[in-house]
C-alpha cells in the first residue's frame, strides 16, 4: 500500500490507480484533485521553461539587430517591432494576469511594477 502524498490516504499500488512519476519516483493518488494538486508545480515549471526559451530565442536576435541597426543604416524598425511583441505579450502574460488580479483586489504587488515597467519600455 502506498500513501497519497497530498492527503495521506492509503492507496493500492496497481496500474489502474492514478499515479504520476516525478524524477524517477512513482506516486499514487486517491483522487484526480490530489493528482492535479501534486503535478501543478511540475506543469508550472515546464511553462516557465517554455517561456524562457521563447524569450531567449527572440531576445538574442533583438539584441544583435539593435546593435547592427546602430552601426549600419538598415531599415530594421519593423523587424525590431515584431520580434519583441511575442516576448512582451506571450511570455509576460502571467505578469499581466497578476496585475489584473491585484487591481481587482485594490492592491499592488511586484506583478504591477513589472507590467508597468515592461509596457512603458515596449510602447
Amino acid at each position: 500500500m502506498a500513501t497519497d502524498p497530498v492527503c495521506g490516504m492509503s492507496v493500492e499500488e496497481n496500474p489502474e490507480t492514478l499515479h504520476a512519476t516525478v524524477r524517477g519516483t512513482t506516486y499514487y493518488f486517491c483522487s484526480e484533485s490530489c493528482l492535479l494538486e501534486f503535478t501543478r508545480p511540475e506543469l508550472e515549471l515546464r511553462n516557465i521553461k517554455l517561456t524562457l526559451a521563447l524569450s531567449l530565442a527572440l531576445g538574442i536576435p533583438i539584441l544583435f539587430l539593435s546593435y547592427i541597426s546602430v552601426k549600419l543604416p538598415l531599415p530594421l524598425g519593423w523587424l525590431l517591432l515584431f520580434l519583441p511583441t511575442p516576448v512582451q505579450f506571450v511570455a509576460r502574460w502571467r505578469f499581466y494576469r497578476g496585475t489584473y488580479n491585484a487591481i481587482k483586489m485594490r492592491s499592488s504587488n511586484m506583478d504591477v511594477l513589472i507590467a508597468i515597467g515592461t509596457s512603458a519600455a515596449y510602447f
